[in-house]
């Protein structure tokens, strides 16, 4: 039974002056010396392993905006990727400075087209690779086409100006075609899981996600670009397309003997601004294709 309450200077019943009243509630355990020293070491233990199984941030250098999308699509948050070639420079002349050498020799991984395509940077890249830091060159693995003489070429001629590879070459714009653009991603996850074994599942994931997204540009693209296959030249001087063309039954003529330039702004050496549409690999190839079946449509 639960006993009244005691007033302010009252004692409780059935206590005389003179006697102290003690609680009958057992006071509670306090933590003993080694108990707080036990609870200690496993905090700092359970840290420790914390700190461990987190992977540090990779430091990654990629040599143009495509190539550095990709990477940060496959690495998401676990790499701080730097774009070497500045916005609106060509990667074919852009040379880097001495702040660019410090990068280099920085840098966990660096990430590049290859086949000659970032000939200015070509040196520094070597000399790199020559003292330790890792160069993945991307065309290395993905069978390039020889340039200028693939089905698209046929009609020709092939544009040649200073921006092109030499006829016969390596074609080193592969993000033009999905499936190399795909296996360009694994490259990159295979690369990143090497430097770091943690980010396997991560990269794993990332590049399913970006092959879903690149097969589904990959059918709107053959949508878009169906009634054109087999029938449409585009005349141009860009000599980025040529994976493109083939894929989805196009051929190119470079400017000249009466050949116009087809107008038709395309996205192919770079990604477009935000708000374009094309400021992602997908939507690039989605813009590039809708812009073309306008600009080639029977007609027009």
């Amino acid at each position: 039974m639960r006993r009244p309450p005691v007033a302010p200077g009252e004692l409780p019943a059935g206590v005389r002056h003179g006697r102290r009243w003690r609680s009958t509630r057992r006071p509670s355990p306090r933590p003993t010396h080694m108990a707080v020293i036990g609870l200690a070491l496993l905090v700092a233990t359970v840290a420790v392993s914390c700190a461990r199984s987190a992977p540090r941030t990779l430091r990654v250098l990629a040599t143009t905006d495509i190539v550095g999308w990709l990477t940060g699509t496959v690495a998401g948050p676990s790499a701080q990727v730097t774009v070497v070639v500045p916005a609106g420079a060509d990667p074919r002349t852009f040379t880097g400075d001495a702040e660019l050498a410090r990068q280099l020799d920085n840098a966990d991984l660096v990430i590049a087209v290859g086949g000659g395509f970032e000939r200015g940077l070509q040196p520094a890249l070597h000399a790199a690779r020559r003292t330790g830091t890792e160069v993945l060159f991307l065309l290395e693995d993905l069978a390039p086409e020889p340039y200028g003489r693939t089905p698209a070429y046929e009609p020709g001629p092939a544009p040649t100006g200073p921006d092109a590879p030499e006829i016969g070459a390596p074609d080193p714009s592969f993000w033009m075609d999905p499936d190399r653009a795909a296996q360009a991603a694994r490259s990159i996850a295979a690369a990143l899981d090497v430097r770091s074994p943690e980010l396997a599942v991560l990269t794993a994931v990332n590049v399913d996600r970006l092959e879903h997204d690149l097969a589904a540009a990959d059918e709107a693209v053959q949508g878009a670009l169906a009634p054109l296959a087999g029938g449409s030249t585009l005349v141009t001087d860009d000599p980025h397309l040529g994976y493109f063309a083939n894929r989805y039954g196009l051929s190119i003529a470079a400017p000249g003997e009466g050949r116009q330039p087809t107008d038709v702004v395309l996205y192919a050496a770079a990604l477009g601004p935000p708000g374009s549409g094309a400021d992602t690999l997908p939507g690039l190839l989605v813009v590039d294709a809708r812009n073309l079946a306008t600009a080639l449509r029977p007609g027009t």
